[in-house]
């Protein structure tokens, strides 16, 4: 066998809980994480903080190894970052300048005590964390709230109801999304419901104007940011297509808790997508597919408001992003099953339109670059939230990345955030465009570089991470049946994909791992996929998680009758992800992150959640037999013992008698790691209805795996 893939021998141990300590295991075991403070520029400890530098010592080693105890990687630089990583993110004594630094002081930190600190009888301490003290740094006292939705409110004039059947009023200036909903604009949009009177539902009332501009700015405020394909600056309800115009109000309203009005809202928008579509094939007036291709950067929004068809059409696909991501995430009954429904249309709306970006001319107009750009981002985000029906719903995806290879990524968020021609102009001289065949197929090249080249935008790199995580899908699907896992230079290549794309993030002015950093939380989001791809590249865990069905019980049964996952040297990397992602809300505060969660964390970061929750404790089950306990190696003992010291630090700490060598003490740090995640769900009030599917399905699995076993 090749010595470059040959797997590190079991050490074995005799009588662990009594007699196995850690120091033995002097040099650093290196994983694939996240290093926040070399992401987000915080300094490193200085020479005045020496007991913190030892502290990291301690844990890592420096001693020389003996070679008998050298664990043998698949291949050179498998490890990037290591273990010190973690423990330094969790050991720091630097301020929160990235993690929910609008919520949490920058005056403490929190120290993790280190496992290496535990006596050779492998009991526990019952105090290993200590508040530490640092210097403050000047930070805003500006805490941004979701009562803080706009500087001023529209007009509390009388409320005029003008039936549907009223002539069309006369027409002004088209008004920013941002603006007042008019009583001009109201009549407008109730004339635009009118022509589509046969597919309304009877019952539909449209919202006051009052309720219309609350929920335009709850969708700029609250969703907006997490999928940025509208252009709001040069957006007017007036130059909306209908269904986009109630497709953004039904999300508003979804935002400001109205249930009957977001399902109200849902179902007319719908109804009249689907009739204009229905109108238009039967019309059977369409251009060839290049013309389509040409036709929207060609025209602005029309001041009557009405629309060339190309742009009629991609607005209905706009709508109907919107309704499918409405479907995915809720849980209302009468619109749960649309979103596959919705794929489908919209999979062939979008192809239909094109998917390639035609050129642009040099002098293109700012309001007509806006639909061009718009009208690119739209099919973006819906190739990346078709991956997310493959993670949900383990379907394969009716777009595929050789479909998109010849479409470029999207302009940077400043360019595409600009409120004036100038300010756009400005914004767009420093940018060149990036082809998506071209940055994906480089992060699968060894000598990848970001050294001379034009960074990629934040939404790019969410692009790329997505059409990652479609390669490690649809690379298992190909091997399931064939061999036991996915080839070696498979899982290689792809590797060495991810961490190109790390650096590729890194590269990217307006990378953060803040969920409330002003650039938006796109890249945040990204970092949460990044984990989800390293798991599903080295552990099969299955199929799905029953996420479908939106029953907490059926998802806990299904990860109850899961496969155990196999103990191998490669799956340190993702345990150690899933470990870093835990480590997160419990230097946060697991309860003050439940409290503010709702409106800064996306849907991407439960569904990271839940894949990092059913790793770390299958894989802390795995090590829970007598068989497993006895050949537990190092590395696998020093994660175990790091996340016992997470867990510590919050309401489920494990009793002190702790014991490695124990199945029922492993059992239940495995329950309470799923415990944990569950308490950080613990919202008030959670806007979309997964988010609370998924905390329920933590506690009911955390309550069989203490009770049942494997």
């Amino acid at each position: 066998m090749d010595e470059s893939i040959r797997e590190p021998p079991m050490i074995p141990m005799e009588n662990l809980a009594h007699q196995y300590s850690v120091p033995a295991y002097e040099a650093p075991l290196e994983v694939n994480t996240i290093n926040l403070d070399h992401m987000s520029g915080l300094p490193r400890p200085t020479n005045s903080e020496n007991h913190t530098e030892q502290h990291f010592q301690t844990l890592n080693g420096f001693s020389p190894y003996l070679p008998s105890q050298i664990p043998m990687f698949p291949h050179p630089g498998f490890l990037s970052d290591s273990f010190q990583d973690l423990a330094a993110f969790m050991d720091n004594h630097t301020p929160f300048t990235d993690d929910f630094a609008s919520f949490v002081s920058s005056a403490n930190g929190i120290t993790f005590a280190s496992p290496d600190r535990y006596s050779n009888s492998g009991a526990v301490p019952l105090h290993l964390g200590e508040l530490a003290t640092t210097e403050p740094t000047q930070q805003s006292d500006e805490v941004e709230s979701f009562s803080q939705l706009g500087s001023r409110l529209p007009s509390l004039q009388p409320e005029e109801h003008t039936p549907i059947s009223r002539a069309a009023p006369q027409v002004s200036r088209p008004s920013n999304l941002f603006e007042n909903i008019s009583s001009h604009t109201r009549d407008l949009l109730l004339n635009k419901v009118y022509e589509f009177a046969s597919v309304v539902p009877e019952e539909f009332q449209l919202p006051t104007r009052l309720a219309l501009y609350r929920y335009m700015t709850a969708y700029v405020k609250g969703f907006h940011e997490h999928m940025p394909f509208l252009h709001i600056p040069t957006m007017s309800a007036e130059g909306c297509s209908i269904e986009l115009v109630l497709a953004i109000a039904s999300i508003g309203a979804q935002y400001c808790f109205e249930p009957e009005k977001t399902v109200q809202l849902f179902q007319t928008s719908h109804a009249i997508a689907r009739e204009r579509i229905r109108r238009r094939d039967a019309s059977s007036v369409s251009q060839s597919r290049s013309d389509r291709e040409h036709t929207p950067m060609m025209h602005s929004y029309s001041s009557r408001g009405t629309l060339p068809q190309c742009e009629e059409t991609i607005q209905t696909a706009q709508a109907l992003l919107l309704l499918m991501a409405e479907a995915t995430w809720s849980n209302h009954r009468k619109i749960l099953r649309e979103a596959l429904a919705i794929q489908s249309i919209l999979a062939t709306l979008v192809r239909d339109h094109g998917l390639k970006t035609p050129p642009l001319p040099e002098d293109v107009p700012w309001e007509r670059w806006a639909i061009f750009e718009s009208t690119k981002r739209t099919k973006w985000i819906v190739f990346c939230f078709f991956d997310l029906h493959t993670i949900v719903y383990n379907i394969p995806s009716p777009i595929l990345s050789s479909d998109v290879d010849g479409m470029l990524l999207p302009c940077q968020t400043a360019t595409f955030r600009a409120t004036s021609h100038a300010k756009w102009l400005k914004a767009r001289d420093t940018e060149g465009d990036i082809s998506f065949k071209d940055a994906f197929s480089s992060l699968f090249q060894e000598d990848f570089s970001t050294v001379g080249t034009a960074p990629n935008s934040t939404l790019g790199n969410y692009i790329l991470v997505h059409a990652l995580i479609q390669h490690i899908y649809l690379v298992r699907e190909v091997f399931r049946h064939r061999r036991k896992d996915i080839p070696e230079d498979d899982i290689a290549s792809t590797e060495i994909a991810l961490r190109n794309w790390k650096a590729m993030w890194k590269h990217t002015p307006d990378s953060s791992i803040d969920p409330s950093n002003p650039m938006g939380p796109v890249s945040f989001n990204s970092t949460a996929l990044l984990r989800l791809a390293y798991i599903r590249l080295n552990a099969d865990i299955g199929p799905g998680r029953a996420l479908h069905t939106r029953d907490p019980t059926q998802i806990a049964n299904a990860f109850l009758k899961a496969q155990l996952i196999s103990r191998t040297p490669r799956l340190l990397r993702p345990v150690l992800h899933a470990a870093h992602a835990l480590s997160i809300p419990i230097r946060i505060g697991v309860h003050l992150v439940a409290q503010t969660q709702t409106f800064r964390w996306s849907i991407q970061h439960s569904l990271a959640t839940l894949e990092c929750a059913f790793l770390l404790s299958k894989w802390l089950e795995a090590l829970s037999s007598p068989a497993a306990i006895e050949s537990i190696t190092p590395g696998e003992y020093k994660m175990v013992m790091l996340v016992k010291t997470m867990l510590d630090e919050t309401d489920f700490a494990v009793p002190p008698h702790f014991n490695v060598g124990s199945p029922s003490s492993m059992k239940l740090l495995a329950a309470n790691v799923l415990r944990v995640w569950a308490k950080a769900f613990y919202g008030p009030a959670q806007v979309w209805a997964i988010v609370d599917v998924v905390r329920a399905s933590l506690e009911l699995c955390a309550d069989l795996v203490e009770n049942n076993g494997t």
